[in-house]
């Protein structure tokens, strides 16, 4: 119906879009004696994560659903796993990263989620329970992130 405006909408305008919504969020400026730092330097002061971070660290926890059954759906659907030796050296659920010609499918959960989850050590992914998140949390504070 109208094909301009929404053929001008793309995955890095609506991550641009929703980081400046964050970026001027009158939260993290309303503690005292806050105001006049940056927004990078107020989240670090009230130990919070970005924008980027939480939708990394959503995607990951529902991964890791999907990897062990817990979700409900065909994991084949989302992933598929890499069958390269030489690529299984951090965990044995590595994931292969499929051939993405349009940038619609490039963007998809399944396709941004691939890079981050091989990242991951055997310790976080390996493990069964409910405590992956935690093991998230520890991985990511070790390692930076």
């Amino acid at each position: 119906m109208y094909p301009g405006i929404v053929s001008g909408i793309t995955v890095g305008n609506i991550v641009h879009i929703q980081s400046r919504l964050q970026n001027t969020s009158k939260v993290p400026k309303m503690v005292h004696g806050l105001r006049c730092l940056s927004y990078e330097q107020r989240l670090r002061h009230l130990e919070l994560t970005t924008l980027r971070e939480r939708r990394i660290r959503g995607d990951l926890i529902e991964t890791f659903k999907i990897m062990t059954g817990k979700e409900g759906v065909d994991r084949s659907q989302f992933f598929q796993l890499s069958t390269c030796e030489y690529q299984l050296t951090k965990h044995t659920m590595k994931l292969s990263k499929q051939r993405a010609s349009p940038d619609v499918r490039k963007y998809s959960f399944s396709q941004r989620v691939v890079q981050e989850w091989n990242k991951l050590s055997q310790d976080v992914v390996g493990k069964g329970g409910n405590q992956f998140k935690n093991r998230l949390d520890k991985f990511w504070r070790r390692h930076g992130h």
